[in-house]
């Protein structure tokens, strides 16, 4: 398995990572709680396993129909166990290495859906002590080997997301769900203190974590007048021992509602010449959790929409000059902020300047309002990557997006490494070093991706209309800007406004090629990429409920536009492309859903089609042959790739060994294609067209990767030796 992703319908809801390992723990919607190696290093010491891999995975039921949503998760201190919050309220343990649930639980009693747990990082009285706040506000705490309530607290603030922090020996609580101090005293007489987060820059020395998203010693991530992107989560690495002294306790990540992981000094109050602040743009959608494995060197991120999860290296570069954005100030100047007496700011517009001027920059860009200490002028900052001393880099990502698209895993024609996509993030995948790189410049959803016939060059559209063709051999990571570069990158963006359903290379020549692009609209542009001009555009479509679903060329000028009850096969004739309709002949064939197509040769087509049947086209639009029984039968076929043909010449050739004479079959075109089902199969087909016209099918050879009778294939590549399948419940498998 190349990629692990999670599965459809949910939506990750918490990480943490194992307290002395390479590994991280997530839950989700649905019951799922899964482990995960993040050790991506080449010179692990663990050689029995190779790094990125999916360890073990868990899902909780509540009967034997329906599941439960784990909503938090925690380690013990000795990571021997984890502690998984459910929405009934329950707390539930569960062995670390396996995942084998234990039978003893703690009840729900009337906290409701649990929001937090975490455990206290040294033991009171004997054993640890887990606090957990439920949605009814109450924070309970939890004898962990008795499973035993000892001590609970209503909460006087109803935080959206709740933190709970102890101090490194465990005596004390810090969290955003109450104002006044408070004193737990436990059977024993023992007392543990539970205080707020305004307190935290007194304590900040002493907290063993931070994930509060709001208090004194993080109030420069986000501007109190609501102007900034609002932060989702925070995570400070905690303070501990035997760890360089610039990074232990001293760095906070956090995650806002851009899908922006940002990672700051802490505390990260700013002043007029330190910012210490840089983001990257990760995730479509929020970030909904963040995790450091245990010595600070990676960083562990999860979107809740995108259900992606990224592994980033966490390293250290020379601090360059700090600067506040001149043009960020003069536009942030147009408004009058004042701080009142209870520490309320107020915003006003400056006479004559539309508010829209700020929001137009969101969110490609960072816009903060910052009051740093001592200084009643707010200031405006624009955080770019040159301003801190730790940087984040990106070094692998666990997800595949298969459950809504198609055909989105490919191989590179020359270098044989594996290309995909997840939320916005182009990957290649090296198999034989297990590692990746990245190309990182859609700022939305990847819906689509095409691969050059001959060359490592990838073309991937999102659903905000942008298109990008890169050189998936030429990526490499930038030191001055601390992200992954393509040598060759060209945009194409405005003919089409309203997402891209398809792409594929066209007119290839040895001067170039060109591109072929369709809208969710049914609306086709075929670009000179290279010159990032049109060459021309066309409406394919325009009856309603007729949606293009795929388009396919020859490599030269031929183009196959398919989808609901229709294909079409297009000409293009210099700057204008000539269409001609698909006709069923003397054959059985029906108009219907048309999911994929590919081009054989020059000369023929197939189709994979809605009820699991492939349709054999020549380029004069004439339907010549079927395969409908002992194919997908009953499912989609959802990807087709062919295998380029050979031809077999009519005459005689003479055997030297046995000096026999044999005689050759008539002239004949032998191809071979792989389908990919909704059934869950992959099967491998040999046609035959003969002299006369006539054509053979014959099945070789069928393969079923997936390991749930709800998945199916929905995306396959074959190039030589190796194939490359995406199934529905976003795994991605290499069969060679």
């Amino acid at each position: 398995t190349v990629a692990c992703g999670f599965e459809a319908g949910g939506c990750i809801i918490a990480v943490a990572c194992h307290p002395n390992k390479f590994e991280c723990v997530t839950t989700s919607t649905g019951g799922s709680v899964r482990r995960w190696d993040i050790d991506w290093r080449e010179s692990s010491a663990d050689k029995s396993r190779a790094p990125g891999n999916l360890l073990a995975a868990l899902c909780i039921k509540k009967s034997a129909y329906s599941s439960l949503d784990c909503m938090c998760v925690d380690y013990t201190p000795d990571g021997l166990h984890l502690v998984v919050g459910l929405n009934d309220g329950r707390l539930v343990v569960v062995d670390s290495e396996r995942l084998n649930l234990d039978a003893k639980e703690v009840e729900s009693g009337s906290r409701g859906r649990v929001r937090r747990v975490k455990f206290s990082p040294t033991k009171t009285e004997g054993d640890f002590v887990i606090a957990v706040v439920g949605e009814s506000g109450i924070i309970d705490l939890v004898q962990f080997t008795t499973r035993r309530v000892l001590a609970s607290i209503n909460c006087e603030v109803f935080a959206a997301s709740p933190s709970l922090d102890w101090i490194q020996n465990g005596s004390m609580l810090m969290t955003n769900a109450l104002r006044a101090k408070a004193t737990w005293k436990l059977d024993s007489g023992a007392e543990i203190h539970i205080v707020s987060t305004d307190d935290g820059l007194r304590l900040e020395q002493h907290l063993h974590s931070w994930t509060s998203i709001a208090g004194d010693a993080v109030s420069g991530l986000h501007a109190e007048d609501g102007l900034a992107v609002g932060v989702t989560c925070a995570q400070r690495f905690l303070n501990q021992k035997d760890v360089p002294a610039e990074i232990n306790g001293r760095v906070i990540v956090f995650g806002d509602d851009y899908g922006k992981v940002s990672i700051a000094a802490f505390p990260c109050q700013l002043d007029e010449t330190s910012v210490g602040c840089s983001r990257k743009i990760a995730h479509e959608g929020p970030v909904a959790c963040l995790a450091f494995s245990y010595d600070g060197n990676f960083l562990v991120s999860v979107g809740g929409n995108d259900m992606c999860m990224l592994v980033w290296r966490v390293v250290t570069v020379p601090k360059d000059s700090t600067e506040f954005s001149n043009d960020l100030t003069s536009i942030l100047h147009k408004y009058n902020v004042r701080k009142g007496e209870a520490g309320a700011v107020s915003v006003t517009k400056t006479a004559g300047v539309e508010r829209g001027d700020v929001f137009d920059l969101v969110p490609d860009y960072y816009v903060g309002l910052v009051c740093p200490p001592r200084h009643e002028k707010t200031t405006a900052v624009e955080s770019t990557a040159s301003l801190s001393v730790e940087q984040l880099v990106l070094t692998h990502c666990y997800s595949y997006r298969g459950f809504d698209t198609r055909g989105n895993g490919g191989i590179l024609r020359q270098s044989r490494h594996v290309v995909y996509f997840t939320a916005g993030l182009g990957v290649v995948h090296n198999v034989e070093r297990n590692s990746q790189e990245f190309f990182t410049k859609h700022r939305a959803n990847i819906s689509c991706l095409a691969l050059h016939p001959t060359q490592d060059l990838v073309a991937t559209g999102d659903l905000h209309s942008s298109i990008w063709v890169w050189d998936a051999s030429d990526i490499s990571h930038s030191v001055d800007s601390m992200d992954w570069e393509s040598g060759t990158s060209v945009q194409l963006k405005g003919e089409i406004t309203c997402g891209i359903a398809s792409l594929c290379f066209c007119d290839i020549t040895a001067s170039g090629s060109k591109l072929a692009c369709v809208g969710l609209d049914g609306h086709m542009v075929v670009y000179a990429w290279k010159l990032g001009a049109k060459v021309t555009e066309v409406q394919t479509e325009v009856e309603n409920g007729r949606h293009v679903l795929d388009v396919s060329g020859d490599g030269r000028k031929q183009l196959v536009t398919s989808g609901v009850d229709h294909i079409k096969f297009w000409t293009l004739s210099g700057r204008s492309l000539v269409v001609t309709l698909g006709t069923y002949g003397q054959t059985a064939g029906r108009p219907q859903v048309f999911l994929c197509s590919q081009f054989v040769d020059t000369h023929t087509i197939v189709t994979g089609t809605q009820e699991g049947s492939i349709y054999v086209w020549n380029t004069l639009g004439v339907l010549i042959h079927i395969v409908k029984h002992g194919a997908h039968t009953g499912s989609e076929i959802f990807d087709i790739c062919v295998r380029p043909p050979s031809v077999r010449h009519a005459g005689s050739a003479k055997d030297h060994r046995n000096d026999v004479v044999a005689v050759v079959p008539e002239t004949s075109t032998v191809f071979y294609v792989l389908s990919a089902g909704g059934d869950c199969k992959a099967i491998l087909w040999k046609f035959e067209q003969k002299k006369g016209g006539v054509m053979l099918h014959t099945k070789l050879h069928e393969i079923s990767p997936c390991t749930s009778a709800t998945d199916c294939l929905r995306s396959v590549c074959w190039v030589q030796e190796k194939a490359v399948m995406g199934s529905a419940l976003n795994n991605l498998f290499l069969c060679p």
